[in-house]
């Protein structure tokens, strides 16, 4: 997507920890390359994300719906498919949405997931231009893939 990351590991924010089966396994059997796990590392922590409740931040947050949760995750998993860089941040908002962020060296990148049928990017380049995008759901699946 953007090329190489500047972030070894992806920065999960706004998530109580989750306790997954440990054999679990969210790409199903063989062995991982580092890409692949940065992204199953993005997975387990969404999947965390489902246990959240309103007010989990204690400033009033709304908790995501648990579909947004699922779309989120599907997402996921359609981006390490397509070889997407793993993201620097996805997490929770206190709207009860889903981000997803990218930080590439001049450009920022984000995916907000607003409910199972919808998302929406924004991408603000280096010069300083801002480009917005809403997609529906699946739609939005593959277009946005490839922003």
């Amino acid at each position: 997507m953007f090329g190489a990351s500047v972030l070894d590991q992806p920065r999960i924010e706004y998530c109580q920890s989750a306790t997954p089966s440990s054999e679990l396994s969210v790409f199903g059997s063989g062995s991982l390359g580092q890409f692949e796990r940065e992204w199953q590392n993005v997975i387990q922590s969404l999947q965390g994300l489902a246990y959240l409740e309103d007010d989990w931040d204690g400033a009033g947050s709304n908790a995501p719906d648990w579909l947004v949760v699922e779309t989120a995750i599907e997402v996921a998993r359609l981006c390490c498919k397509l070889k997407n860089e793993v993201p620097g941040r996805a997490c929770a908002t206190p709207a009860g949405t889903i981000l997803f962020a990218w930080y590439p060296a001049t450009t920022y990148c984000e995916w907000e997931i607003f409910s199972p049928t919808s998302i929406e990017s924004m991408i603000i380049k280096g010069d300083g231009s801002v480009e917005h995008a809403t997609y529906a759901l699946p739609a939005a699946t593959m277009r946005a893939m490839q922003i």
